[in-house]
């Protein structure tokens, strides 16, 4: 008996230099928060880190959270692992 694994692609953009230096306001960016899998959308940038809006919505796990709860975090370019483009936001 032969056992198959399927690999499955993140159909989501990955993060390289170039798109990780044109992050600002309004971008989504995914990130690994309290082991949870979160997209985050980015209201500012102080210094070398983001500032940004949790949305529960649209993140794994998170179904019990009130939409009126505001969770904000702040995270590095190095704690994103996707980018919401195409998808949540739109770049120019």
């Amino acid at each position: 008996m032969t056992t198959y694994s399927n690999v499955v692609a993140d159909p989501f953009t990955a993060p390289d230099c170039k798109r990780l230096e044109d992050l600002g306001p309004g971008c989504y960016v995914r990130i690994q928060w309290t082991e949870r899998n979160v997209w985050v959308e980015i209201t500012d940038i102080d210094g070398d880190e983001f500032i940004g809006l949790i949305h529960p919505e649209l993140s794994d796990g998170m179904e019990n959270v009130p939409p009126t709860e505001k969770l904000t975090t702040r995270l590095k370019a190095g704690d994103i692992d996707a980018l919401g483009c195409g998808r949540f936001c739109y770049c120019d």
